[in-house]
């Protein structure tokens, strides 16, 4: 605003001057018309004074031969009286020299400039000069010309951005330069933050970190960083279809998050051997090798020895001893005295159907053995079958009507308790068998 005001000050400033300008021209021509005319007016009536014959005047520059003699006579007819003798050419040239010096001389002269030359011109960082010279006397005059004003040219103002300054709209001179209105720094205006919503990873896509960027610019501030796949969270397994002994199982579970399934298999289930024959799919046991037989005293079956010498004497008692029910195509029939006493490492004795007498001693000093189930099919059993068998719990009687045959009397034997028919056994009656 004050480049502006300076600009006009400037611009009235000149104004005033041109309009002085003007009317000290206007005065001096009308100064100059005024001598002009009075100049002529006292030519014109200088006639009537001179005492000359001849009233032409007397031009200016060099007088003629004839023009001086004139004026020389003139000036000896006036002059009758005049003592000293002057030299007529030289009286003649000296008036003429007068009249021509009056007309150039400057301090006299009514001057007439002309128009004016400019010397130096004006810029908008100095004055100038302007030369004005008298076309009558020569006479130069010099005057100042103003400094001209400058040639204002906009700089165009620059945002600012996030990360760089901006600048505000100015001004300067496109002749010299100047500054005119200077600009100013824009700070930057710094990110403007926007967040990045993550999100949760579940067990069928990942995840992300919340985030930021800029939402003027677009440059990432915080970085989004991957959030891994969960874990399936399945529920307890489902049974679809129970294992058994000769086919497996299926099960199912279920994602509580996603509601995937994943399903697996059963293991077949071990046989439920009753007597040597599994109850649930009816395969027999397979018998235990190494086991001895002989024929019974008609031949028409076998009788279970127990284990071979070179197999036991080393104790490697198998934990359970199968008893095939045939043995070479004959049934078995019996199992023999003495079978397996001693054989403390197993704990489980199959006896299938078919088996009918069970000898003294049979199973004696079974350390290990805690249960056994006895066959529909037996008939007699020793009352020390089990002489021994100090961990003995339970001995299962399929069938009812046993007595103790004991000499010289048959008293009847309940086998409904498991529990007390283990207790018997455990406290044999030598010499006796119970029978049915």
């Amino acid at each position: 605003m004050n480049d502006q005001n300076g600009t006009n000050e400037n611009e009235a400033y000149e104004g005033r001057g041109r309009q002085r300008r003007r009317v000290v021209i206007i005065v001096l021509i009308a100064a100059a018309v005024i001598i002009l005319a009075a100049a002529a007016c006292a030519a014109y009536f200088s006639g009537f004074f001179k005492p000359t014959p001849s009233e032409t005047p007397v031009p200016d520059g060099d007088l003629t031969e004839s023009a001086a003699e004139t004026t020389r006579g003139a000036a000896t007819e006036k002059k009758p009286d005049r003592v000293e003798t002057v030299n007529d050419t030289d009286a003649v040239q000296t008036e003429a020299e007068t009249e021509r010096t009056d007309d150039t001389n400057p301090s006299v002269c009514s001057h007439n400039y002309g128009a004016a030359v400019v010397t130096e011109a004006a810029s908008c960082q100095k004055t100038g000069t302007r030369v004005y010279t008298c076309t009558i006397c020569g006479e130069k005059k010099t005057e100042e010309i103003p400094m001209t004003a400058h040639t204002e040219v906009t700089d165009p103002a620059k945002n600012a951005t996030c990360t760089s300054n901006g600048l505000t709209a100015g001004s300067h001179c496109s002749v010299c330069g100047t500054v005119i209105k200077k600009q100013e720094t824009v700070r930057a205006t710094g990110h403007t933050a926007v967040t990045d919503r993550g999100k949760a990873a579940t067990c069928t896509a990942t995840g992300l970190t919340d985030g930021s960027h800029c939402s003027v610019c677009g440059q990432v501030l915080t970085a989004q960083t991957t959030l891994p796949k969960l874990e399936h969270t399945y529920s307890d397994r489902v049974v679809e279809r129970e294992a058994t002994c000769s086919s497996e199982g299926r099960w199912t579970s279920t994602c509580t998050m996603c509601g995937q399934t994943e399903s697996g298999t059963i293991p077949t289930s071990d046989h439920s051997f009753v007597a040597g024959i599994c109850t649930v799919c009816g395969t027999a046991q397979e018998a235990t090798p190494h086991l001895t037989f002989e024929l019974t005293d008609d031949s028409r079956g076998y009788v279970c020895m127990g284990l071979e010498v070179s197999y036991w004497a080393p104790k490697k008692d198998p934990e359970t001893v199968v008893i095939p029910a045939y043995y070479n195509g004959k049934p078995v029939r019996e199992i023999g005295q003495l079978a397996f006493h001693y054989d403390d490492g197993v704990k489980y004795f199959v006896i299938p159907e078919g088996i009918e007498v069970i000898e003294s001693s049979a199973f004696a000093n079974c350390k290990s053995l805690i249960t056994i189930t006895l066959p529909r099919s037996l008939k007699k059993i020793s009352g020390t079958a089990f002489h021994g068998c100090g961990n003995l719990e339970t001995i299962y009687f399929q069938t009812s009507g046993w007595y103790l045959n004991a000499p010289g009397y048959a008293t009847p034997f309940d086998t409904s308790d498991p529990y007390a028919v283990a207790a018997t056994f455990r406290n044999p009656v030598t010499m006796s068998y119970y029978v049915r």
